[in-house]
């Protein structure tokens, strides 16, 4: 109960500026940070790190993302651990919460350079009931900066930025357990699409487990068909980048593939695990530096293309 009412009282400064709590227009960070109880872990890690130094000078001009104290209690246990041990970790992780100059957060897929010299990806969501606003894939708790800083803005964010985008689609894929996608993505001559470096797309990536549920020869078939393989890779690429925050928080929704089809995104019951169509989303919001990859655990196949290769048992979508 604290912390929630400690982030009530942040964000009425914002709406009201002559409220006894908020802070001088004369304060840096560093002096809003440390006298509000859901930001000590933040500026626990800052002092360690040496980003202490940066929040309280005043000759700064910074954007802050600054994650609560419960955010850093969310993070799996074996991060939190490695968090601890590796110091250089630490700092490149808190680093890349800082950024130079006035971040705006007003235009969709806007790229900034944090000062670890990675890129966050701002992202704008509207629905009939809400709007959010995401950095890297993080909801952003108010959008609105806090009044009278000398030294910068500062955004509340319900999660730790992390991992950091250091590489494209194409390099998450890279990987021993993609080694089909990899295959088909080669002989569809998609490879240098999922490299691009403003490409802005999600992508639904199946692993060698998932193809591994096709029928024998259906992926041979498939690899014999440019045109089918090419509509199926396509099946699995949206030209937008979707975090799975947006639809947690609308409680599902929809998306269309670069193929035109229509995935509806639900909830399992637990609220927390993203459904895309048939296939079961075991790794989420995996942020790169052209948009973001939503791991799945089978093929979404087009209607049309389960016939075309002719085994009326597959799952479509």
């Amino acid at each position: 109960m604290k912390s929630t009412l400690v982030v009530v009282a942040l964000a009425y400064c914002i709406v009201s500026t002559v409220h006894v709590s908020c802070q001088p227009f004369n304060d840096t960070l560093y002096a809003l940070l440390k006298d509000h109880d859901n930001s000590t872990r933040f500026v626990h890690y800052a002092g360690q790190t040496g980003l202490n130094l940066t929040l309280k000078d005043p000759y700064e001009s910074l954007t802050v993302f600054a994650p609560s104290n419960q955010a850093f209690d969310q993070l799996p246990k074996d991060v939190k651990k490695e968090l601890e041990n590796d110091l250089d970790l630490l700092t490149d992780v808190m680093t890349f919460h800082f950024y130079q100059g006035l971040v705006s957060l007003s235009v969709n897929n806007a790229l900034s350079s944090s000062l670890a010299g990675a890129q966050a990806r701002i992202n704008l969501y509207t629905n009939p009931k809400f709007n959010m606003t995401t950095v890297s894939g993080v909801p952003v708790i108010q959008t609105q900066s806090f009044p009278g800083l000398r030294n910068g803005v500062l955004y509340l964010v319900d999660k730790v930025m992390f991992p950091i985008p250091t590489g494209t689609a194409l390099t998450f894929v890279n990987d021993d357990k993609f080694s089909m996608l990899n295959l088909a993505l080669a002989k569809a001559g998609m490879t240098s699409f999922l490299d691009g470096k403003d490409a802005d797309v999600t992508i639904l990536a199946p692993s060698d487990e998932a193809f591994g549920q096709l029928p024998p020869g259906f992926f041979d078939d498939l690899l014999q068909d440019v045109p089918l393989l090419t509509k199926v890779l396509q099946n699995h690429i949206v030209r937008d980048v979707w975090y799975s925050a947006y639809f947690v928080a609308a409680g599902g929704g929809s998306m269309t593939t670069m193929a035109g089809q229509q995935l509806d995104v639900t909830l399992t019951d637990d609220d927390t695990t993203l459904q895309i169509g048939d296939a079961s989303v075991t790794q989420s919001d995996v942020s790169v530096t052209n948009g973001v990859v939503h791991v799945i655990n089978c093929l979404l196949l087009p209607a049309d293309v389960r016939g075309k290769v002719g085994r009326p048992e597959m799952r479509t979508v």
